[in-house]
């Protein structure tokens, strides 16, 4: 898939026939979202339509018939599904309803000029008029898009870059110019926090939120992604765009589906079907199990839960849906093991070497507990993505840490978790400078606004799982017939 300077992604050399696309040599791509033909014309998706009712639109909800409406207009979105950058299940949640806030928050404004007419089918009738609060928040987005605020500032990524090379030198100063085990072992340490401060740089990239350009920003994200940490950049933006859609729900948001590990509602007892994974997630008897001890298991999990991330991104690339970007892909990784088994061969031991990847992977555990932290102490809720608004939907299941700001670094942006879903495409290093104003916008429009130190997070996070532990060994309970296990399940998910 080709991509364009203005970060909105291009389709590759393209020509629409007979409802399949099929490629052409020597064709040039045009603006984004629109299927050149040989000549570059914009061919239509469907027929234009005089008014669509919201009953109808609610019929079109499938992968095989998928229309959304935007800011009262509806759009075919069937065949973009397979192209979309952002991968086709965030659409696939917001198909049949009104997609206005999510759209806008993920796109930049150019992308309605020249992306959308092309997939237009026409109005809706009797759209509702957005309320009070949600013509608000709208102003908002747009004065803050129109701002300084969304620039990106060049010198704070360069220190980013230069932070993270020197604790990549320290790590291989370390292992290589020493034999003690124990400055191995602080090596792996340091790995570890290399490995963190990677993180945080490509979730900026998948947000197209350093360079603004997606061909630059993804090509970072490849390479702090696959090279540097060995996760595919592209399993991260599938999971996380739905955590963004459907922060929260208990059937679409992957980054609260931890069946059979953990269950941060009583909800998931009810064998709830994932509309990620697709498949049912059973409460079986080593759910029941597992879930019952699972204020205890949190943190020793998350030590090791890098592992998990390793496999599921092979997972997605050996059974997911093919892209342009699977070789670039999984050539990157290759490149990940190289450096790692080069570098891990100048130790002396095998021991020590194992002692080394374990103690980076343990200390990249932070990560994935902060990663955490933001929503599993928060409310869910189940049934249909519009069940809440965009705005309530992402204030209720996000939540703030408080922290001063010479530990930044340390969090990473995710600190700013109700401002980040809020403002997805905001640059980190502007995050604090917003958090005023929407707590002022909440506290106005009678909206939660969650906020709390850090120890306190872990705190209120052990207190929910401890509470569904304790429910969970309730034997009154249903379970699933006894030939279905979810362990199974989860070993081949993708998520």
């Amino acid at each position: 898939m080709g991509k364009g300077a203005d970060g909105v992604g291009l389709l590759a050399p393209l020509i629409w026939q007979e409802d399949k696309i099929q490629p052409i040599v020597g064709a040039i791509p045009h603006e984004a979202g629109l299927v050149p033909t040989r000549r570059g014309e914009r061919k239509p998706v469907v027929a234009k339509r005089d008014v669509i009712s919201v009953e109808e639109l609610e019929r079109h909800c499938t992968a095989s018939d998928c229309w959304i409406a935007i800011e009262g207009q509806v759009y075919e979105a069937t065949e973009w599904l397979k192209l979309h950058p952002g991968g086709d299940i965030c659409i696939l949640n917001m198909a049949g309803q009104d997609a206005t806030d999510a759209f806008r928050a993920f796109h930049k404004p150019m992308v309605s000029k020249f992306h959308l007419p092309r997939f237009h089918v026409g109005p809706l009738a009797a759209a509702a008029p957005p309320s009070k609060m949600l013509q608000e928040y709208r102003q908002l987005a747009k004065d803050l898009e129109s701002s300084e605020l969304f620039q990106t500032r060049p010198s704070f990524y360069l220190s980013k870059a230069l932070v993270i090379a020197a604790l990549f030198a320290l790590v291989v100063a370390g292992v290589t110019l020493t034999s003690s085990p124990w400055v191995h072992l602080a090596s792996g340490l340091l790995l570890g926090l290399f490995w963190q401060q990677c993180a945080f740089v490509g979730h900026d990239t998948g947000h197209l939120s350093i360079t603004r350009t997606r061909s630059l920003d993804n090509l970072i994200g490849l390479f702090v992604g696959n090279v540097c940490t060995g996760i595919g950049i592209l399993w991260w933006k599938r999971t996380h765009n739905v955590h963004h859609i459907a922060c929260n729900n208990v059937q679409y948001d992957p980054d609260i589906q931890h069946i059979p590990l953990f269950a941060v509602s009583e909800k998931y007892f009810a064998s709830l079907y994932s509309f990620y994974h697709k498949r049912q997630m059973n409460f079986d008897r080593a759910a029941r199990v597992l879930v019952s001890y699972q204020h205890w298991t949190f943190y020793p999990i998350m030590a090791v839960a890098r592992w998990n991330l390793w496999a599921q991104t092979w997972i997605l690339l050996l059974s997911g849906p093919h892209t342009p970007d699977k070789t670039a892909e999984i050539a990157a990784l290759m490149v990940f093991y190289g450096w790692l088994a080069s570098l891990m061969s100048f130790i002396p031991s095998w021991p020590v070497r194992i002692g080394f990847l374990c103690a980076a992977v343990a200390l990249s555990g932070i990560l994935h507990v902060q990663i955490c932290l933001s929503h599993f102490p928060m409310p869910v809720y189940d049934g249909h993505v519009a069940t809440k608004d965009y705005v309530q939907m992402q204030l209720d299941g996000t939540m703030d840490i408080d922290c001063p700001t010479w530990l930044d670094w340390f969090h990473g942006g995710l600190q700013f978790q109700v401002e980040h879903h809020l403002f997805p495409r905001l640059p980190r290093h502007n995050l604090r400078r917003v958090k005023g104003t929407l707590r002022a916008f909440c506290k106005k429009h009678g909206l939660r606004y969650t906020s709390v130190p850090f120890w306190e997070a872990n705190r209120l996070i052990i207190k929910c799982l401890r509470q569904h532990a304790l429910e969970a060994r309730d034997l009154s309970k249903p379970l699933p017939p006894a030939n279905e296990s979810l362990l199974w399940d989860a070993l081949n998910a993708q998520g």
